[in-house]
């Protein structure tokens, strides 16, 4: 393992050959990407993820498809208070609207434990949830 040192004005940064690096003594050492997300979802660089295709996108969706790109549905997530919620593996997460509606979003979707097959159910919650998201004069 070698080390170099990068001088910034106030600090040090000692950077391993391995990837982990130490910005002065009040730091300990790091390791991996840098996320310094303590949460349970970690980030995923988009060229390290794979596309997640839905290849049966409900017919009930057709109305709303022309409306789905990528700001509208943060514009939409946002005007709703996030997405319908739906229980996979005994917690209750939001329904992955990209992969239900557009028909692909990525493997690294914080929601991916919806990228799959929903029932009549979970899509007429969908629906409701796109009737409220999406109003006719949108």
């Amino acid at each position: 393992m070698y080390f170099s040192c990068i001088k910034k004005p106030g600090k040090s940064i000692t950077q391993g050959s391995e990837g982990g690096s130490v910005v002065s003594d009040l730091t300990g050492p790091t390791t991996g990407s840098g996320n310094t997300d303590s949460g349970s979802t970690k980030w995923t660089p988009l060229e390290k993820q794979t596309e997640q295709k839905n290849p049966q996108i409900n017919s009930i969706f057709q109305p709303y498809l022309d409306k789905v790109n990528s700001k509208q549905v943060k514009t939409a997530l946002a005007r709703t208070g996030g997405g319908p919620q739906v229980t996979r593996n005994g917690r209750s997460i939001n329904m992955c609207v990209s992969y239900h509606l557009k028909g692909k979003c990525w493997s690294g979707c914080q929601r991916k434990d919806d990228h799959g097959q929903h029932t009549p159910d979970e899509d007429n919650l969908l629906l409701n949830w796109c009737q409220a998201a999406y109003p006719a004069d949108s």
